[in-house]
């Protein structure tokens, strides 16, 4: 088996957890935690086992989230960032590393992440051309940052997702 030999007491602890509402990525990302796999071996590691790339990426981005979440709780960005299905993967890993039985967190981060103004960049009602438009210049550094600026004004409710709202947000900005 692949990557397994000599990890015994690893494998021991995972089989101590409580993991029968894990679905078979989920129990793939407790493995990888089980195992102390570091991010960039996470690749190497399901590619051994012939995974599908696409599982391979879920499961990376499921064991990111849950390092960040064993540290500290969900942030807006990483909500955002993460999306449901990763989050929804993530607080029952958490819930089952941590032994709590309790699944209410689960849906109350849902429920954050419903709540979110927007849920991908692709929402955000301006575009680089819009802003290239307004400003008369090209593109640049300057555009990504200034996009990404929006997206977290948004996202932290400061700003409407409207293109009027932002226009004029920027411009206020623009001449301090």
């Amino acid at each position: 088996m692949p990557g397994l030999k000599g990890k015994r007491q690893l494998l021991e602890k995972m089989i101590s957890f409580e993991s029968n509402t894990l679905n078979i990525n989920e129990m793939w990302s407790l493995l990888i935690f089980c195992l102390q796999l570091k991010e960039k071996e996470i690749e190497v590691f399901l590619k051994d086992w012939r995974l599908a790339i696409k599982e391979i990426r879920e499961i990376g981005r499921t064991v990111h989230y849950l390092y960040k979440r064993l540290e500290q709780e969900w942030s807006i960005y990483d909500l955002y960032s993460a999306g449901r299905d990763t989050i929804l993967s993530t607080e029952r890993l958490y819930l089952v590393i941590n032994r709590i039985k309790d699944v209410r967190s689960i849906e109350h981060w849902e429920n954050r992440y419903d709540s979110l103004p927007i849920k991908e960049r692709a929402e955000i009602n301006v575009s680089g051309n819009d802003l290239m438009d307004w400003y008369n210049k090209r593109g640049g550094p300057w555009l990504k940052e200034t996009l990404l600026n929006i997206e977290n004004k948004i996202l932290s409710c400061q700003l409407d997702n409207n293109k009027e709202k932002i226009k004029e947000w920027l411009m206020k900005c623009n001449q301090k």
